[in-house]
């Protein structure tokens, strides 16, 4: 479906696109469009340049999703995924992650860019003020000398009782945060022609503030393979701008010694494909594509890989070659495909300098909008998402 030419969305402001044969809402739509999708598919938003504004899957197979993807629609009910509020902006929290970001609506709540907009009270109609009659002349009244009042005695009132202070109740626990990022796979180590000896993954603070990797772990899987091993991670707590280096085992005699490692581990990665998560416990993943919560960041490399974040997994590497997040570790657009390169391994470790990333959790966006004119909707063209998918 393409918007039509000339609409504008207000900022705050929702856009219903409805199945002109199968939806009975009684919200209006703001547009229609002909074709279905099916409880499994996915939706994305799109500028006229095809570039993704944002996407949202419901299985593993959907070629539109960020991060970890939403589970089938059950049933073909009264029903919808919903964008969950952020705390100040209903349908406002944007984690780049399906599974965190939308929760299961029954039934469900379409609203359209009329949502919201109050009834329009009608004006009372004014009172005629009345004209007042002329009061007679008033009768004199004789006086009347009065009665002397006793005085009496007041009852002393009971003194208050104080009223005890409240006790405050304690502010909930703030998100854990997700700026750890995996900037760094190569599972050539070792073989023919391998530059270094074995394999690594390496892992980069790209936030602002320091996370403790105490019960982390990094885990991996071949890129067809549902079964997943793991290497915990150090007591140690990683500062922003800095890397983390988990070496893993070798597949031969050729190449240098890696430089210091920050943990040691001996999973044999593949070298061209395969799949990395960075996990907040120590509990095996399981399947194909998990989706477990506990998922921090997850890399699929190479053509054949199962499971990856975005619209593919990365380029294939080789064992001369490894796959590395772009600008040092600090690009994050959710999508494997469009942040890794293939190039030279360069193993970085806790000891390396620090790279401070200027704008962690931001993404430039060319200014061209499709049918929408730039001017008037630039300043929340970049949290233009999808609030919610009604089938």
């Amino acid at each position: 479906m393409t918007i039509t030419s000339g609409a504008v969305l207000s900022a705050g402001s929702h856009f219903l696109a409805t199945n002109s044969g199968g939806y009975s809402g009684t919200v209006g739509p703001d547009q229609s469009y002909t074709s279905g999708f099916a409880n499994d598919g996915g939706i994305a938003i799109a500028r006229a340049d095809d570039v993704l504004i944002d996407q949202v899957g419901m299985s593993a197979g959907s070629a539109f999703r960020e991060g970890l993807h939403l589970a089938p629609l059950p049933s073909d009910t009264n029903q919808s995924y919903e964008r969950r509020s952020d705390g100040s902006i209903f349908n406002g929290l944007d984690t780049q992650d399906n599974l965190s970001d939308f929760r299961l609506v029954t039934p469900s709540n379409p609203q359209n860019s009329r949502s919201g907009e109050p009834t329009p009270t009608p004006t009372p109609t004014p009172t005629p003020t009345p004209v007042g009659s002329p009061s007679p002349s008033p009768t004199a009244t004789p006086t009347v000398t009065p009665t002397p009042t006793p005085t009496v005695t007041p009852t002393p009132l009971p003194s208050p009782s104080p009223t005890p202070s409240p006790t405050p109740s304690p502010s909930p626990s703030p998100a854990p945060n997700t700026s750890l990022v995996i900037s760094q796979i190569f599972g050539g180590g070792g073989n023919s022609g391998s530059p270094l000896h074995n394999d690594f993954i390496e892992i980069f603070n790209r936030g602002s503030e320091a996370i403790d990797l105490s019960g982390w772990s990094i885990q991996y899987a071949g890129a067809t393979n549902p079964s997943w091993s793991l290497t915990p991670l150090g007591n140690v707590v990683l500062a922003p701008g800095k890397y983390y280096l988990i070496q893993e085992a070798s597949g031969g005699v050729n190449g240098a010694s890696l430089p210091n490692a920050d943990v040691i581990g001996s999973i044999n990665m593949a070298a061209t494909a395969g799949k990395v998560a960075l996990v907040r416990n120590t509990t095996p993943l399981s399947g194909l594509c998990p989706s477990d919560t506990a998922i921090v960041d997850l890399v699929g490399y190479g053509s054949s890989a199962s499971c990856f974040r975005g619209s593919a997994p990365t380029l294939a590497p080789s064992n001369s070659n490894g796959v590395s997040r772009g600008n040092a570790g600090c690009s994050d657009t959710v999508d494997n495909r469009a942040d890794f390169t293939v190039g030279p391994p360069a193993p970085r470790n806790t000891s390396s300098p620090v790279n401070p990333c200027q704008s962690a959790n931001t993404t430039s966006m060319p200014q061209s909008t499709g049918s929408l004119w730039w001017p008037q909707v630039v300043r929340f063209w970049v949290q233009l998402v999808i609030t919610a998918i009604i089938i």
